[in-house]
């Protein structure tokens, strides 16, 4: 049996060559060819499984096909499956990635139909995408770097119907659901993984993920941080909404809320990225400025009281904390899309100086940013309902803190934050610094900005849930 698998998985391997060579040399791309044969060499997992089994042969064999594409990938011995710019090295990356997986499966037996699932999820679904993607090139958007529309959409289609037929035949019992996310998760980690390290990012996920689903069945409760996350990165890299170190510090928090209070933690922050986007989109629309790029202590200044929550509630689950994180989030929320809405009324009351003020000063108030800030509060109080269910009461109380703290942070806008008028052009202004000279400090004080503001209004409204639900609940 193991000779025979030998045999057979070089004459297949050399047959799957073969056939790429004669369509290369009778004029077909190069970039076809090399998905035509990424899709054939696939279909060797089926042999040596088979013939072969969980045995050390099984890791014998993909060290050989590596070593094979290695030489092949320095010697430039086979152009039907060279690639060409970043994704120079993705045929290598394929033959370390069936390696990796053929080890582990050595070890761990339950592996086997995890790691064949992967196999033809990454040869069929990343293949087809490829094809399809090139092969249509009329009204086919470009969606990350040099993937289009219909090759991503083919992509999640195939990647779905491998793992289902794969499911069919070997008797895998994943949910027709499961396969699904983890179809969208392959899709994902080949839009936004760059230089072929997609073909190590997608079948060694799906490989992970799929044996989760079997046989850790709590993973469920994590499946929103691990399918999206990815994809967040990407677009707050793609558009510009937060800056390197915004991105690492929001990668932190996440991980520590998503691991704590899982799916909840995870889209209650997404919530908030999603909706103040949305309301920095509305505050600019129709003006000649670009939206704000947050930097890592705006970041930290929106979520650490929330994740300081989230801990709190890891160490003592009592409703309280849970309800104190979502008012810290909610609170953030509402602030940001209080001063994003709002900003479309012209309208604007200090309240606490019982002025006028400009459009977009702190401390400014107007209805339908009030507006705005209840519901952006509320909003996140319904999404803790909605995963917890139960008494109602708890959530409202979160929700009245939240939108209390989007008042206070009102109140130190007006009254503690430092204000500053400009020497050159007379404005009052917010920064130490206008028309590239040095401004003068008018009230509040100097030390006190938007973010410190921003940060001592959300812990305030954590710390206020956490007294209201820990007398009331």
């Amino acid at each position: 049996m193991i000779f025979q698998g030998y045999v057979l998985s070089a004459l297949y391997g050399a047959l799957c060559l073969v056939l790429g060579l004669v369509a290369y040399k009778l004029g077909m791309n190069k970039k076809y060819t090399r998905k035509l044969v990424h899709i054939l060499v696939g279909m060797e997992w089926v042999i040596l499984y088979h013939f072969m089994g969980n045995t050390i042969h099984f890791f014998v064999v993909c060290l050989a096909f590596t070593a094979l594409l290695i030489v092949s990938h320095l010697g430039h011995l086979m152009p039907m499956i060279s690639s060409e710019g970043e994704n120079s090295s993705g045929t290598v990356y394929y033959g370390v990635s069936m390696s990796v997986m053929a080890i582990c499966t050595y070890f761990v037996k339950d592996l086997m139909l995890p790691f064949g699932a992967a196999v033809m999820i990454t040869s069929f679904g990343d293949g087809f995408s490829g094809i399809f993607g090139q092969l249509i090139t009329k009204k086919n958007p470009r969606i990350c770097g040099n993937k289009t529309l219909y090759g991503t959409l083919a992509g999640l289609f195939a990647s779905f119907l491998s793992l289902y037929i794969f499911s069919l035949v070997y008797s895998m019992p994943l949910q027709l659901w499961q396969m699904a996310l983890v179809a969208v998760l392959a899709v994902l980690l080949e839009l936004i993984t760059r230089n072929g390290l997609d073909n190590i990012s997608v079948p060694l996920s799906s490989f992970l993920f799929i044996y989760a689903f079997l046989y850790y069945p709590p993973i469920t409760q994590y499946l929103c941080p691990i399918l999206l996350t990815p994809a967040v990165i990407w677009l707050a890299t793609e558009k510009k909404v937060l800056t390197r170190g915004g991105i690492l510090c929001a990668v932190i928090l996440d991980a520590i809320i998503s691991v704590i209070l899982g799916n909840l933690g995870f889209l209650a922050l997404l919530l908030f990225l999603v909706l103040g986007v949305i309301s920095d989109k509305i505050k600019h629309a129709g003006k000649n400025q670009k939206s704000e790029c947050r930097s890592y202590f705006q970041v930290f200044a929106n979520a650490a009281p929330a994740a300081a929550c989230a801990v709190c509630y890891a160490i003592h689950p009592h409703i309280a904390f849970l309800i104190g994180f979502l008012a810290a989030m909610g609170e953030s929320l509402a602030d940001t899309m209080a001063s994003g809405i709002g900003a479309r009324d012209k309208r604007v009351f200090d309240l606490f100086r019982m002025k006028k003020c400009e459009v977009g000063m702190s401390g400014g108030m107007s209805l339908l940013g009030t507006a705005a800030g209840a519901l952006g509060a509320f909003f996140m109080m319904l999404l803790g309902y909605a995963f917890t269910g139960g008494i109602v009461l708890p959530f409202v109380l979160g929700g009245i803190a939240a939108f209390l703290g989007c008042i206070f942070d009102s109140l130190l806008g007006s009254l503690v934050q430092g204000k500053f008028r400009c020497a050159v052009c007379g404005a009052l202004v917010e920064r130490e610094e206008h028309c590239k000279k040095k401004t003068v400090r008018v009230r509040g004080f100097a030390f006190f900005d938007n973010d410190t503001v921003n940060f001592t209004s959300s812990l305030f409204a954590a710390i206020l849930a956490i007294v209201l639900g820990s007398i009331f609940v």
